[in-house]
């Protein structure tokens, strides 16, 4: 009876591994890496805190002619445009995107 057994040699390398104890690391998953979402970076504006017009030696403040509008204009105010003349001294306005009328500035 000849049984003939086959035996495995593992290479200098392996044994060298072997002797220092190296593991296989599991096979790394490929995943698709989300990416945070981009954030919406609200602009910040600035309202200054004093809005002066000057002209002619003259000068009202914004919030006065606004008090102007709002005296002339009685009725419930939605949206409120100012387009400000100073050589002609007025204020033009327009409420609720229909209404317009003027005041005068000085």
């Amino acid at each position: 009876m000849d049984d003939k057994k086959e035996v495995k040699v593992a290479s200098p390398a392996k044994k060298a591994c072997a002797k220092k104890a190296c593991a296989k690391k599991p096979a790394a998953k490929k995943t698709a890496a989300k990416k945070p979402a981009a954030k919406k970076v609200a602009k910040k504006t600035v309202a200054p805190k004093k809005f002066v017009i000057q002209a002619a030696g003259s000068e009202v403040s914004y919030d006065a002619v606004v008090k102007k509008v709002n005296k002339a204009y009685k009725e419930n105010i939605k949206t409120l445009e100012i387009y400000v003349k100073p050589e002609e001294n007025k204020a033009y306005y327009f409420i609720n995107g229909k209404d317009d009328g003027s005041v005068d500035l000085f």
